[in-house]
């Protein structure tokens, strides 16, 4: 599993963990079995027909999934803000690109 940041701000566990994962139970999990990686603006994550072997969650910054139509355009699948994540998929492959 991937963790991702889109700036170089390091993201710390909140001190009491056990009210954390409370809230939100797969955010200690998470963490400890992810590293945090950075990506430029605009930098694709992964692609569209990628194999969807590792899932994804956002530190900080926005991720945008989307898949290009056959005009050219671009059709936006979703926003994820901090604290999601993404990247699950049915199949074995990526339908949209992040």
């Amino acid at each position: 599993m991937h963790m991702l940041t889109t700036s170089n701000a390091i993201h710390t566990a909140p001190s009491n963990q056990a009210a954390a994962r409370a809230v939100h139970p797969m955010t200690g999990p998470i963490e400890m079995m992810g590293w945090t990686m950075a990506f430029p603006r605009n930098g694709e994550i992964y692609g569209e027909g990628e194999p969807a072997d590792l899932v994804y969650k956002v530190v900080s910054g926005a991720v945008r999934t989307y898949t290009i139509l056959a005009d050219g355009r671009r059709q936006i699948g979703a926003f994820h803000l901090p604290g999601d994540v993404f990247g699950l998929e049915v199949g074995e492959d990526h339908t949209f690109s992040a």
